[in-house]
């Protein structure tokens, strides 16, 4: 039973293999949400702007749930910008120091890491003590405004462990393909 590649590669392909389709299942899990929040949301708005300006009766309500549908669209969907690599970064150590890319990028993580479990659990405490507090045109409690905060963090929270896996396989891998050269 040969094999052309070492032992133990493979299962790190495989991990990062999973680790690609769970994330692309959580893609699938909040597209459907996200793209009716959205249609919603435009409606809404579109709503407003003509009983605005054609009617001369702007409602009072179409804003409050234009806020929180935007902060729950913005939050849930922070989780592709990471995925996508498109969040902000500064990359100058990793460009003057690319040996120790790997070591660069495991800080990045750990720090996003510990600062997306903390606005979860904060946000989390914000919309049980919001609870109680009512928007006043919508009556909507702000637990919901919170609570869209709470998940759209919660979602990136998986996002970068599964992409701190990814980085981490690839990078053993990288590293295994050069010593043998």
């Amino acid at each position: 039973m040969s094999t052309s590649r070492p032992s133990g590669l493979s299962h790190l392909e495989a991990c990062s293999a999973i680790c690609r389709k769970l994330s692309n299942i959580l893609d699938v899990i909040v597209a459907v949400p996200v793209t009716l929040t959205l249609i919603v949301l435009v409606a809404i708005v579109g709503y407003s702007v003509v009983a605005r300006y054609v009617f001369a009766n702007p409602p009072t309500w179409t804003e409050e749930v234009s806020l929180f549908l935007i902060i729950a669209v913005v939050f849930i969907s922070l989780r592709v910008t990471f995925k996508r690599g498109q969040q902000i970064g500064v990359t100058v150590f990793i460009d003057r120091f690319p040996r120790f890319r790997l070591l660069f990028s495991i800080i990045s993580y750990v720090a996003t890491l510990l600062f997306m479990v903390v606005a979860t659990v904060q946000s989390y405490k914000f919309a049980n003590f919001f609870a109680v507090y009512k928007a006043p045109a919508t009556g909507i409690s702000f637990y919901w405004l919170y609570l869209g905060v709470t998940i759209g963090c919660g979602l990136t929270v998986v996002e970068i462990i599964l992409l701190f896996i990814q980085d981490c396989c690839r990078s053993i891998l990288e590293h295994r393909k050069e010593a043998q050269a």
